[in-house]
């Protein structure tokens, strides 16, 4: 006798051996959660997002529960938590270094700074040729790294239209999903890296953090990975 089984987030509910609706192929439980499996999910037959059955948006594209975005009140280049950490801030593709979260960073390490300088002036050995979009990890302690995310087009709007580029945004972003796990000087620091940053893009760059924010839950959310979002105190 078939199983039934309910998604615990919108209530869909399915039996054991229904057909995928991707593939036709019959589905299974899933260890001891309320949904289903498909049987080609680990050849990535399914890479899609949310619940794999019901496509619930409550579920990251690895079938984990996806976080959200968690805001405090704090000072963004003291991170909290446990475990492997990566602070992220927003670049522009012109070397410019001098004003906004960039200062805060310099005052506490040297490296992010030095190793910007040098990848925009092409003599980074560690980095490829700046590109918008691109992603420079700096370690800085064994469990911290900064994420230099180039996604600003120089330092000034252009006919009404901001600096930030989100699309730039989107790629580094999803870049350092996939690679942050890299990012301390451990070697692999394992995938439950967090991710630690400011309003990012919404400074200087001009951005909006209703479309920031939304990339931000996408991207790294979206992958499991938990964001924590600093507002410094009044």
């Amino acid at each position: 006798m078939s199983q039934s089984y309910t998604c615990p987030c919108c209530s869909h509910e399915w039996t054991g051996d229904a057909p995928c609706p991707k593939c036709g192929q019959s589905m299974i439980p899933w260890s001891d959660l309320d949904r289903c499996r498909c049987l080609h999910w680990m050849g990535e037959h399914h890479p899609v997002d949310g619940c794999l059955y019901c496509h619930c948006e409550k579920y990251d594209r690895r079938g984990d529960h996806m976080p959200v975005i968690q805001y405090v009140t704090g000072d963004a280049t003291v991170p909290g938590g446990d475990g492997p950490k990566v602070i992220a801030h927003v670049c522009n593709d012109i070397g410019a270094w001098g004003a906004g979260f960039v200062l805060a960073l310099s005052k506490r390490w040297r490296e992010p700074e030095r190793r910007y300088r040098a990848w925009c002036a092409g003599t980074d050995p560690f980095s490829l040729r700046m590109v918008l979009g691109g992603v420079q990890l700096v370690p800085v302690t064994p469990d911290l790294a900064v994420a230099n995310i180039v996604a600003q087009h120089g330092i000034s709007g252009i006919n009404g239209e901001p600096p930030i580029r989100y699309d730039s945004l989107r790629d580094g972003l999803r870049w350092l999903a996939k690679n942050g796990a890299w990012a301390t000087t451990r070697g692999l620091a394992g995938p439950r890296f967090s991710v630690h940053m400011p309003r990012i893009g919404c400074g200087l760059a001009g951005g909006r953090w209703e479309v920031v924010g939304k990339i931000v839950q996408d991207e790294l959310c979206g992958n499991g990975i938990a964001v924590t979002v600093y507002d410094l105190s009044t």
